[in-house]
């Protein structure tokens, strides 16, 4: 493990942590929509699946995104998604990137 001193660090809109984080969203994200649009004969509710994705978006892009809203639009893409598993599986994959 490395020590890195860089001094301090201050003012506004300041970000530390893996920077592969929101490309490895946006990645996951991606593949959750080829998923619905896969699958989306078969899902239980795919509009609504449809809207908790375009939701989601909306609060992924927002300058401090709410984790417990992020995991309630995850949660109604599951539900909607139940029965196909390559999309509970992308939702699991946005989960991982994202917490």
């Amino acid at each position: 493990m490395s020590t890195y001193n860089i001094g301090s660090v201050a003012g506004a809109g300041n970000v530390f942590g893996d920077h592969n984080t929101v490309a490895n969203a946006a990645h996951r994200l991606a593949d959750l929509e080829t998923q619905l649009q896969r699958y989306w004969a078969q899902l239980d509710n795919p509009h609504e699946a449809e809207k908790a994705i375009q939701s989601l978006k909306g609060e992924l892009a927002q300058p401090q995104p709410r984790p417990k809203r992020i995991h309630e639009l995850l949660g109604i893409v599951v539900a909607s998604a139940a029965s196909v598993s390559a999309v509970t599986d992308a939702v699991e994959g946005v989960r991982a990137a994202l917490f």
